[in-house]
């Protein structure tokens, strides 16, 4: 902190990440976008086996458009969701 003013303000420093601080970051976007794609998956098999609106290869596609979304190139930080046709 430093007095400015007469008043106690907090500055702060833009500080570049560390390779290990990135890396951590990382992996924890990584494990979130894992468990957010894993959700989609879910609940596309439960929608279509409730209420089946696509024919198999409409299905097969999505799902595999799901299951490509680790191998896309900007994965973790940019991701093109797939769209239910």
């Amino acid at each position: 902190p430093a007095k400015i003013g007469g008043q106690w303000k907090r500055q702060w420093r833009k500080v570049p990440a560390s390779p290990d601080e990135i890396d951590a970051r990382t992996r924890v976007k990584t494990a979130e976008m894992m468990a957010a794609r894993d959700q989609l998956i879910r609940d596309f098999f439960f929608a279509e086996l409730v209420t089946p609106t696509l024919n198999q290869g409409q299905y097969r596609q999505h799902l595999d458009d799901l299951r490509d979304v680790p191998l896309q190139a900007g994965f973790p930080w940019s991701i093109d969701w797939p769209v239910k046709p």
